[in-house]
């Protein structure tokens, strides 16, 4: 019988490694200037690429078109590349804005167009305004493609002129309506000479982080904030620090910061300087003011009436963890992932999907879940004759994301060996075909919404904690109040990197290896299994033997 390891292999997170802390030196001695405007500051690749746009056309007499790529979470606006661009090309060109880019402004009716009469310039377009209408689209490729413009038909129906178009297009958009334009026209893609993409973050370094300070030292002056702390600009980095998807960068929107600013400054008065309680208490009521669903969720955790339980143990049940909303209102709440398995041919089914309540990449995680199942219970002596469900329990919208595949990996394995999973720990982790754990987005958020659900349902009991990819330990920065349990070991962090080392944790026995033993987690799993596949794929008989004298007569 092969040896059992003694121990789980899922690892805890040292404490030291679940925050990073802003050193009071970086902002003493932050020092960053730039006479861009606000919304480009950090932007460095955009910077350069403005600069060898504006060289290319001081030196190339064609048009030349750039697409600018703009993050959600990014303020950089239409405005702000026409100021750019203009101090950059210095020669009296036009640069324009198009507030409002409809068909007409475009083409014109009676006499050129926008795009025709400003012969040499730039213009600058904000992409929503084009995803509004595809013909608008239609007005601007004609005059990147073709160098020309034709008008609108006039009041008499007569078509209308075509003119020459020499103007420069810029174009700044957002991902969501770049897929609209690219949707509505398959040559939008093709029509820009450069392309530039804006980062909602920055490295988190001297250097970058002093941009981040002199953000938010510009914003307290516009917002007649007035004195503020080192402490308090240190906790604001901290905190946008904890924002992007990498543990290493630093978040350049700064809007929940400025809320908390302001509400510090009316807090504290006017004549005192703004202390780091002051704005840790404001960034609280910001945070509160926008948590309305959020409220509403924790309310339905306090009552017991979501499902969820923070202690104990059961059979097919585990704990996942889901994000709602987005950007600064996202959050996470548990939500209940369970298992149920009999004899059949269906193998796993996937009930959000047969919902209709699932998007692709949920899907694609329960089809290398399935994989990861056939191959390693049925790729021996016998078929796999299971029929299995899988749902996240009241989960009344769309699903997507492949994070909580370890969780129903762990679910189905609980249903099928009869092992109680673990109920104070949450599971979050994507899987891969051979069962190795792949890293997950919005770490630290499903972190804390898992603390505060234990805590909403009573005092920590000491055990509670998450299980995530250890792929995704570099990414942790928790708050401050979920550090603290975590130091005092009140709540934990461990990591795993396969689907075995998680299982061991959570059903608390060792997962075994092949030949597998019978007390293993997966000796009992495929002891389940082939009994299922015996009672719908029945070994056969031997036929009997022959009786006779050896030479063909019976005797």
């Amino acid at each position: 019988m092969p040896t059992l390891p003694s121990e789980p292999a899922a690892r805890p997170v040292l404490a030291d490694d679940c925050r990073w802390t802003c050193p009071r030196l970086w902002i003493r001695r932050a020092s960053y200037t730039s006479s861009d405007p606000v919304g480009l500051w950090g932007q460095e690749r955009a910077q350069e690429s403005l600069d060898r746009f504006a060289d290319a056309l001081r030196l190339v007499a064609a048009p030349r078109h750039l697409d600018v790529v703009r993050s959600p979470s990014i303020r950089t606006s239409a405005a702000d590349l026409v100021t750019a661009l203009g101090r950059r090309l210095g020669d009296g060109r036009i640069v324009q804005l198009v507030p409002h880019p409809t068909e007409e402004v475009l083409r014109g009716t009676g006499e050129r167009g926008l795009l025709a009469r400003v012969g040499g310039g730039v213009l600058v377009i904000d992409g929503r305004d084009l995803a509004i209408d595809p013909k608008r689209l239609a007005a601007v490729v004609e005059a990147i493609e073709h160098g020309a413009s034709t008008e609108l038909p006039g009041k008499d129906g007569a078509p209308g002129a075509t003119h020459r178009c020499t103007a420069s297009i810029v174009l700044i958009a957002s991902d969501g309506a770049r897929k609209t334009l690219r949707d509505a026209d398959a040559r939008f893609d093709g029509l820009w000479t450069e392309r530039v993409v804006l980062r909602p973050d920055l490295p988190r370094t001297p250097s970058d982080t002093a941009v981040v300070i002199a953000l938010l030292q510009r914003a307290a002056k516009d917002n007649r904030a007035g004195e503020v702390s080192l402490g308090a600009y240190a906790f604001l980095v901290e905190q946008l620090a904890g924002r992007p998807a990498r543990r290493d960068r630093v978040a350049l929107n700064i809007d929940r910061a400025v809320l908390a600013l302001v509400d510090a400054r009316i807090s504290r008065g006017d004549a005192e300087r703004i202390r780091t309680s002051d704005v840790e208490a404001a960034w609280a009521r910001v945070r509160w003011r926008g948590g309305g669903q959020e409220a509403g969720h924790r309310a339905r955790m306090r009552l017991r009436q979501l499902q969820v339980v923070t202690e104990g143990a059961h059979v097919g049940v585990t704990n996942g963890l889901m994000i709602y909303g987005s950007g600064d209102g996202a959050y996470s709440i548990p939500g209940r992932i369970t298992a149920r398995a009999w004899v059949g041919r269906r193998g796993l089914v996937n009930v959000e999907r047969e919902a209709k309540y699932s998007g692709r990449s949920f899907d694609k995680g329960i089809f290398q879940l399935s994989s990861w199942l056939a191959a390693t219970f049925g790729a021996g002596t016998h078929p796999l004759g299971l029929s299995a469900s899988l749902v996240f329990e009241q989960s009344y919208g769309k699903v997507d994301g492949d994070s909580a595949t370890l969780a129903e990996a762990i679910a189905l394995l609980s249903e099928l060996s009869g092992l109680p999973v673990r109920q104070d720990v949450a599971v979050t982790g994507a899987v891969n075909q051979r069962g190795d754990l792949l890293p997950v987005g919005s770490v630290n958020l499903k972190i804390a919404g898992w603390w505060r659900s234990c805590r909403d349902r009573g005092p920590l009991t000491g055990t509670q904690g998450v299980l995530i990819p250890a792929v995704s330990a570099p990414d942790l920065q928790v708050d401050k109040d979920v550090l603290t349990d975590i130091r005092a070991g009140r709540f934990h962090v461990r990591t795993a990197q396969t689907i075995d080392d998680a299982a061991e944790l959570l059903l608390g026995r060792p997962a075994g290896s092949t030949p597998w033993a019978a007390n293993s987690i997966y000796g009992l799993v495929d002891a389940r299994l082939k009994a299922m596949s015996e009672r719908l794929f029945p070994p056969r008989k031997a036929p009997p033997k022959p009786s006779g004298n050896g030479d063909g007569e019976r005797s």
